[in-house]
């Protein structure tokens, strides 16, 4: 997988990473070896997400980087959020964009979810993600569909049924 970064690049994203994760430094500083960060994996972010150090590299440009750095990080992971969610080490990375995400980001991740709830719910790895989200991220109509999945499709049949028969 990690066959789209060069060599050079991976160690040279590894120096800057270790860097940020020892030393304490100003802001500014720290934006700066983010920025660095970012243009080595920006464009190989989804092949670098399920290896366990590579991901580590993700997860702090997301933890420390601006917010146009983690919609784009976000949005480069798009469609492959349920994969990442059952991974060993893509779910720490999942928790990371719900953790330090935007409202936009937010809805993305949860959007993707939507329709697969059980099933994430009965994996090991996935159920602690949508159990975070349920509990601190969710608005309460995302709640409500995220239980109407757990129904099942004779719910969902006649509460779109039921809400049509208010209007009239």
């Amino acid at each position: 997988m990690l066959a789209l970064i060069s060599a050079v690049k991976l160690h040279e994203a590894k120096k800057v990473w270790e860097s940020l994760r020892v030393q304490k430094q100003s802001k500014e500083e720290r934006q700066k070896q983010i920025d660095q960060l970012f243009k080595l994996i920006k464009g190989v972010i989804a092949s670098l997400v399920f290896e366990h150090s590579a991901s580590r590299f993700v997860q702090t440009a997301v933890k420390y980087g601006n917010s146009e750095q983690r919609i784009a990080i976000a949005k480069e992971l798009e469609g492959r959020y349920i994969e990442l969610a059952k991974s060993k080490y893509g779910k720490f990375l999942v928790l990371k964009i719900l953790e330090y995400g935007n409202e936009q980001v937010r809805n993305l991740v949860i959007k993707e979810f939507m329709g697969n709830v059980a099933k994430l719910l009965n994996h090991k790895d996935a159920g602690v993600i949508m159990n975070d989200i349920y509990r601190d991220i969710c608005t309460t109509d995302q709640k409500r569909e995220i239980l109407s999945e757990l129904y099942g499709p004779e719910f969902r049949i006649f509460k779109v049924s039921s809400v049509v028969s208010k209007r009239c």
